[in-house]
This record gives C-alpha cells, structure tokens and sequence, in this order.
C-alpha cells in the first residue's frame, strides 16, 4: 500500500512537468525521435538533471529516489530504448516514464 501511495504522489507531482504543459524547457521538450537519430549529450545532460531534480524533490517530502543502483549512463540508457518504441514522446515525458519506473523496480 505504501509503494501505491509513494507511485501516486510522485506521479501527481511531476504530471505538471509534462513537456506539452510548456513547463518544460530547452531539448526536454524535443521528440524522442531527436534522440534516438544520434547519441546527443544534450539529451543525456538533460535527463541525468531531471532524475537529479526528481531525486532531491522526492528527498525533501521523504520519498524514495533513483541511483542506489544506478549510474547516470544506465539512467541515459533505459530512457533512450524508452524513446525507441515512442519516438514523438517528448524526451521530458520518456524521462519521468522512467523515473516513476524504477522507483516501482526499486532502483
């Protein structure tokens, strides 16, 4: 019960975040299909910083965060085969699809 509760309250915290809300900014905002054409550092630059926000977000209310097994590349990797299979996915929205993953995976 407590995993659904934690899994609802993040969700209902960075559902504003939503690249199609405007509250994202710069290549977050961008097509997986961007993405997926080449490797681009922006890209990964992008979500390593967005899991770090997502991360100190959740630290501060006590809520699990994402890393313990984890590196920033591993974080990188499972968004762009996230992107593979949804490539006009906004790459802000691949990220949080993930974030929210692995925190139900316990990662």
């Amino acid at each position: 019960m407590r995993k659904l509760l934690l899994i609802g309250s993040v969700l209902a915290s960075i559902a504003p975040a939503r690249a199609d809300t405007g509250w994202v900014f710069g290549i977050g905002t961008l097509p997986c299909s961007r993405w997926t054409a080449q490797t681009d550092s922006d890209a990964i630059s992008f979500v390593q910083g967005f899991y770090s926000g997502l991360n100190l977000s959740a630290q501060v209310n006590h809520h699990a965060t994402v890393g313990s097994t984890m590196t920033g590349l591993m974080v990188a990797e499972e968004v762009a085969q996230y992107c593979l299979t949804h490539p006009t996915e906004p790459i802000a929205n691949a990220a949080a699809e993930m974030w929210v993953s692995a925190i139900s995976r316990g990662r």
